[in-house]
């Protein structure tokens, strides 16, 4: 367990290579004959996705998804709600728009009947996306909304910036000019503020991510002036 939580940490650092070995180390001792933990396999299969879907490896991140679920089942309902949203993102970022979003709905609507809000900010902030990504801006904007005010009561600042990225994006498929300068700014301010909470270097690494550069080059965009 230690082991998991570490990789699971680390990828979120940006430092996959140290948590690809965490992870093997992990999952050589839970598929050992006298010490096979099911609910331990299928963490970290969810938590394998999620590293993959951090370096856009869509495919990678889809494979290990479809395993934690299948390993979850309905016993490990956490991370079959974390694996579905997994997979949701990842379809929809590789064009598979329907499916990922209705997978993403289907991890909020599994998130609510557990009361965890924690749980349930992480899957709406993956159905928002995935509802921008299909062309719903205005309910994505909701969502966005709805959940950045979730991240900010629990300090989940990483997780806050990228709410109020996918507000901007969506008021400025809707034309709202206004309020797509305000949530960029603050999506901008809220991501300068994690080098004062992690240090520099944890925040310099995290900035290396290829889906937060990705997510960076979007926020740019979005505050550039428009003409």
């Amino acid at each position: 367990y230690a082991l998991t939580h570490r990789g699971n940490v680390l990828w979120q650092m940006g430092l996959d290579k140290e948590a690809r070995a965490a992870l093997a180390q992990a999952s050589s001792i839970a598929q050992r004959p006298n010490g096979s933990n099911k609910e331990l396999a299928a963490e970290i299969k969810m938590i394998k996705g999620r590293l993959e879907l951090s370096l856009l490896h869509f495919r990678e991140s889809q494979d290990n998804s479809r395993q934690a679920l299948n390993l979850a089942g309905t016993e490990y309902k956490d991370i079959a709600i974390q694996a579905r949203s997994t997979l949701g993102l990842a379809l929809a970022r590789s064009g598979e728009l329907h499916a990922g979003s209705l997978l993403c709905e289907q991890a909020v609507d599994m998130a609510a009947l557990t009361g965890d809000p924690q749980l349930l900010s992480g899957a709406l902030l993956a159905s928002a996306e995935a509802m921008l990504e299909n062309g719903d801006p205005q309910r994505a904007l909701e969502i966005a909304l709805q959940t950045q005010a979730s991240f900010a009561r629990f300090g989940q600042q990483d997780s806050e910036w990228h709410a109020w990225l996918i507000a901007a994006l969506a008021t400025e498929r809707t034309g709202d000019a206004t309020a797509r300068r305000e949530y960029a700014s603050q999506a901008d301010i809220v991501l300068s503020n994690l080098t004062q909470k992690w240090g520099v270097e944890t925040y310099h690494s995290y900035l290396a991510r290829l889906d937060v550069q990705r997510s960076r080059k979007q926020l740019g965009q979005v505050l550039k002036p428009q003409s």
